[in-house]
């Protein structure tokens, strides 16, 4: 997922995009699935796998 992607749906399109409340989000996510399960796909995004 695209970090314009998890913009997009959580915020709106008048603000401007956070890139420390994206991470902040995805380490929030990372201690519920475990810190290997998303992946940072570096100057992209981010990677969900199992």
């Amino acid at each position: 997922m695209t970090k314009e992607m998890i913009h997009e749906r959580l915020w709106s399109s008048s603000e401007e995009i956070n890139e420390g409340s994206i991470r902040v989000y995805i380490n929030n996510l990372k201690k519920i699935f475990g810190k290997d399960s998303i992946l940072n796909i570096r100057g992209i995004g981010y990677r969900f796998e199992k």
